[in-house]
């Protein structure tokens, strides 16, 4: 009756603090993968039945790409796992299926689950593959620098995500703050921040391609690009709840393996890479497909380990409207063990042969 009840107070705080969604195995062998099976890649064939993982996104764009490389080219079922293609919904939907077991792994920011948190759930990132972001900050094409963003409009999601608080790192760090010098708006995603500039209902935002290449050829301009500032925030973390983690090691470390070789095979193949957005973003555009794929590739990272540094900007954000949050550190929403066993077992260095 004690569980019944911490799991019925989890999942109304989550209801209540994410805007509301409805709350709607066994273990193979632990895997080892010596260089002669990296060779062998996705046609390795596995002898015991494959565990299930369901992974959902709280989001679909080119951040998606080495996970989506990983199932495109069977690099799960090589490890021995059983995946799906992955759905998109929002992150209280995604968090409240992760909460009833509905799905295992949550791709998103960290940020997304900090409010489930506060209510008491047990969600950790066990790998990122960047612990930076690759957004381009785009403006009204009367704006041809950062220091005329100055008494402008920052149209963000709603409620504001990474767009907005890695723009407003790189802002305030060349004296522009949030309230003095801008205001920040609550639009939505992309697709409404895109809007909401071609409506002239804001004058600069964050975006992604291929959504910032065609804004660039509309004529809007490119005031910076945030990926090459490297400004520490994880966007693409792959979130689980610890109890799951603590309960499945081996499905852990498996699910880790298929990860770092999707984002190897996403980083070195780049054909590969290429036809896995096109398919999966729907896009012809040779330009948007490059851009996409330059983008980011030049942000990932050989080994995905999450940096403290790159969670406590959430963290930060999200206590100034729920202070709890403030007692949290980073290592208490991140579960590394299973990164570092595998980056100990050589598994990296053979496939990038360094």
């Amino acid at each position: 009756m004690g569980n019944e009840r911490r799991m019925l107070a989890v999942t109304s705080g989550l209801i209540i603090l994410m805007l509301g969604a409805a709350c709607a195995v066994s273990e193979s062998a632990r895997l080892a993968t010596p260089a002669a099976t990296l060779a062998a890649g996705a046609a390795t064939v596995q002898a015991a039945p494959l565990t299930p993982l369901r992974i959902v996104a709280t989001f679909s764009s080119g951040e998606l790409g080495p996970m989506w490389v990983a199932l495109d080219t069977g690099l799960f079922a090589k490890y021995g796992l059983a995946v799906e293609d992955f759905a998109t919904m929002t992150a209280s939907t995604a968090y409240a299926a992760l909460l009833g077991d509905e799905a295992q792994v949550v791709i998103g920011s960290p940020s997304t689950f900090l409010p489930a948190v506060a209510a008491g759930a047990d969600f950790v990132v066990v790998a990122t593959q960047s612990n930076s972001m690759a957004y381009v900050l785009i403006a009204q094409p009367s704006i041809g620098s950062v220091e005329e963003l100055r008494g402008k409009v920052y149209a963000v999601a709603r409620p504001p995500g990474s767009e907005a608080i890695i723009g407003q790192q790189y802002l305030s760090v060349r004296g522009i703050e949030m309230g003095r010098d801008y205001e920040m708006r609550q639009i939505g995603g992309q697709p409404e921040r895109v809007t909401a500039l071609q409506a002239g209902a804001a004058d600069f935002t964050a975006l992604s391609p291929p959504a910032s290449t065609r804004l660039r050829r509309e004529g809007y301009r490119q005031v910076t690009n945030l990926a090459d500032e490297k400004i520490a925030y994880i966007g693409a973390g792959l979130n689980m709840r610890r109890s799951y983690v603590d309960m499945n090691p081996d499905t852990v470390e498996r699910l880790v393996r298929a990860y770092v070789e999707g984002i190897w095979k996403f980083r070195t193949d780049r054909a590969a890479g290429l036809d896995t957005l096109r398919r999966h973003l729907q896009l012809d555009d040779s330009e948007i497909l490059e851009d996409t794929y330059a983008i980011q590739a030049a942000i990932l990272e050989d080994v995905p380990f999450a940096r403290p540094e790159a969670i406590l900007p959430a963290i930060q954000v999200a206590a100034e409207t729920q202070p709890e949050l403030r007692e949290i550190s980073p290592t208490q929403i991140s579960e590394m063990t299973y990164v570092r066993r595998v980056e100990a077992s050589g598994f990296v260095r053979e496939l990038y042969g360094h």
